[in-house]
């Protein structure tokens, strides 16, 4: 649309004029293709500014894309390793629970073996107690049947 322009106002200024000063016409036209000329130039260097900027940033953002990119496969891998740790760790608690439940199981089974032993232990040491006394008597029945039995030789 601005070449149109610039040629529109290329074409009004050589168009005829009524005579009169031939050289001012010339130079009027001399004017108006520089100034056509100057439009363009300036049009094509703006339009060439618009397109290295356009450039530049289609450059950054695909650096960008590419280092975002990068980031994420890096965070993916991280996520995925993290994710295995996190297995190793659900398995090793997994494990540790068993281990945590059988030695549960085994010390109440000794604590029960522990009550019984000490139950047998009060048993014995009443058995103990009675056998004693009941040997005691018998030592006693003994020495007194001893007694008697050197008073009858000596009767």
């Amino acid at each position: 649309m601005a070449d149109t322009e610039a040629a529109s106002r290329a074409r009004a200024a050589m168009a005829p004029r009524p005579t009169g000063g031939g050289a001012s016409h010339v130079t009027k036209v001399r004017s108006a293709v520089t100034t056509a000329r100057t439009d363009a130039t300036e049009e094509n260097s703006a339009e060439a500014d618009a397109m290295r900027n356009l450039a530049y940033v289609v450059s950054s953002a695909n650096d960008n894309i590419q280092a975002l990119q990068r980031t994420v496969k890096l965070q993916e891998k991280e996520l995925s390793e993290k994710t295995d740790q996190c297995a190793a760790l659900q398995r090793n608690y997994e494990t540790l629970a068993r281990i945590r439940q059988a030695d549960q199981n085994e010390f109440m089974q000794l604590k029960a073996r522990q009550a019984e032993e000490h139950g047998q232990i009060s048993r014995l040491q009443s058995e103990l107690v009675q056998t004693r006394q009941q040997n005691a008597s018998l030592e006693q029945k003994l020495v007194n049947t001893e007694a008697a039995q050197a008073q009858i030789v000596e009767l």
